[in-house]
């Protein structure tokens, strides 16, 4: 997984003893280092580093405002609209370029989504490996409940479509007494179907033994609740973070 350390792209470094913000009568404030203005090919060459942490949403330093000036690749995200943002970190100046949908929640919601399906897959393994271990109850008007004989954990599915309809149909077929030949031809199928793709997503073959493929199931809807919840708190720091940033003053720079 990506850390949060800064890159240092390139671009010059500017120490805050240099720079000054000059606030004229009509209350314009000017950017200067050593009393002279900062062009814009000068903020052109500013590092760009994070103001903002993509992995936390929390601040890395101290923001000095917003400055009105945008090239084709100053944010490295083509057409995005975002704010041009100059900062402080210790005693250095860099600028940023925030994004309102900056922030890595949406590859925490991929991840999620990744380790709740290989669940899924491993779960669904041991329905069509196991069955006679199973046992499979009503949960609500839309859901039924999987679980051990052993044990009370459970897994939902749904009563009328998708795979948990698949799931349910082995039971309703032990019930309806379809030939067995038939039944077992089709739970060979589809578990070789959901271990080879388990396989295929993971990079490695999953246990032999259901009881274990059982317990990582859970093991892995764990973590995807984990990384579910890391992007909620993540998404709400950055969006609070950018609308203060976005009330920020504007800092002129000459032309």
């Amino acid at each position: 997984m990506a850390d949060d350390k800064q890159r240092d792209l390139p671009g010059v470094v500017i120490n805050v003893e240099e720079a000054v913000i000059q606030t004229a009568s009509i209350q314009i404030q000017m950017l200067t280092i050593d009393r002279r203005k900062v062009t814009l090919s000068l903020f052109r060459q500013f590092q760009k580093r994070d103001v903002v942490s993509r992995e936390t949403g929390e601040l890395l330093g101290m923001p000095w405002g917003l400055v009105n000036y945008f090239w084709p690749d100053c944010g490295n995200e083509s057409g995005a609209k975002h704010l041009h943002v100059l900062w402080q970190d210790a005693d250095k100046l860099y600028r940023d370029c925030v994004y309102s949908d900056g922030s890595r929640a949406g590859v925490f919601r991929t991840r999620s989504r990744w380790y709740r399906e290989l669940a899924r897959e491993l779960a669904w393994s041991v329905v069509y490996a196991v069955p006679e271990l199973l046992v499979m109850q009503p949960h609500d008007e839309h859901r039924y409940a999987v679980r051990f004989k052993t044990e009370s954990r459970c897994w939902y599915m749904s009563d009328h479509s998708g795979e948990g309809a698949l799931e349910r149909r082995l039971f309703d077929w032990a019930r309806w007494g379809y030939p067995r030949s038939y039944v077992n031809e089709h739970r060979a199928r589809t578990l070789k179907d959901l271990l080879d793709r388990y396989s295929r997503m993971f990079d490695h073959k999953p246990s032999e033994d259901p009881t274990e493929r059982w317990a990582q199931s859970f093991e892995y809807e764990g973590q995807a609740q984990e990384y579910a919840n890391r992007a909620d708190v993540l998404e709400k720091r950055w969006q609070a973070e950018f609308r203060k940033l976005k009330g920020l003053n504007q800092l002129f720079i000459a032309g």
